[in-house]
């Protein structure tokens, strides 16, 4: 059997491919948010294997004797957990503990590493709508910061939804560092006049910073920290590129919203987060993109 045709929408919609006899395999490819690389049958048999490799998995195809035609069913919604070495992932609709502010956001990769802050002072708080409905966490860009101690070094990939004012403040502030000083990402320096971007690991990324702050609306990101192969992305479209270095070894967890003493806070929001120690491939992009993107609604 030969594919002829294949249609479909969204998520729990049945797709339906058209099916020759005379072929055993047959690939089928969808200009939207879902790609199938091959659907595969075996001779004189009535059901094939699919596979998705973008956010949706296909369990099975069924067809019925002597019809050209099966049905494709969408079996299952991807999320951060379905890309592999993931290390911690952070939902601000999920396990935060408020004191004054944000004591403890609980990780929900399973690997226990909470971003946490026990001084009452410089807790963040927790909007409760920030985004469509949505809750995240937010920083004064005065002293609020969470931290969290875990094993982590180059590649790795840091993902997320979030938004970093510029307005009335100058300076550089840190949107998200390691533990022990080696940057991860580090966003809107001399926020008044000339806002830039840049990633940092041990050299700048690029040269000269790009221009402008990438985070002043609610976007979508992708940073992956690989050496001279590392690169951000904002939603779907590559940002930036070049070499960050790794001069730091090995990070020592993660900061959010500040260098990892605490200084030079960044006022910003963020409504998820995730870290992957690796670098991730275009089709783990595809997931981590399209999920964030579609809870967001952004």
């Amino acid at each position: 059997m030969s594919c002829l045709g294949f249609a479909g929408e969204e998520a729990g919609d049945s797709f339906t491919i058209s099916l020759q006899e005379g072929a055993d395999t047959c690939a089928a490819t969808v200009t939207e948010k879902f790609i199938i690389s091959s659907v595969v049958g075996a001779e004189g048999a009535d059901t094939g294997a699919a596979t998705l490799v973008e956010q949706f998995v296909i369990s099975s195809v069924t067809g019925t004797e002597g019809a050209d035609t099966g049905a494709v069913t969408l079996s299952g919604a991807g999320s951060p957990a379905d890309v592999t070495n993931l290390t911690g992932w952070w939902a601000g609709d999920q396990g935060v503990t408020i004191v004054t502010g944000v004591s403890n956001w609980a990780d929900q990769s399973g690997n226990g590493n909470a971003l946490v802050q026990a001084t009452t002072g410089k807790q963040p708080v927790r909007d409760a709508s920030a985004l469509h409905g949505l809750p995240g966490i937010h920083a004064d860009g005065v002293d609020d910061f969470l931290t969290a101690a875990f094993t982590l070094a180059e590649p790795y990939t840091i993902s997320g939804v979030m938004r970093v004012a510029t307005a009335g403040v100058a300076g550089v502030h840190d949107i998200l560092t390691d533990g022990n000083g080696a940057q991860f990402l580090t966003g809107c320096v001399v926020l008044d006049s000339t806002p830039q971007e840049y990633m940092y690991a041990g050299a700048l990324s690029p040269t000269v910073p790009t221009a402008g702050n990438p985070f002043a609306n609610y976007v979508t990101f992708m940073a992956v920290f690989n050496g001279s192969s590392s690169a951000l992305y904002i939603g779907n479209t590559l940002y930036n590129s070049g070499n960050v270095g790794n001069s730091r070894g090995n990070p020592g967890g993660l900061t959010l919203f500040a260098a990892a003493n605490g200084t030079r806070s960044s006022p910003g929001i963020v409504t998820e987060l995730t870290i992957h120690s690796k670098a991730v491939t275009s089709g783990d992009r595809a997931i981590l993109q399209t999920y964030l993107a579609n809870k967001f609604a952004l």
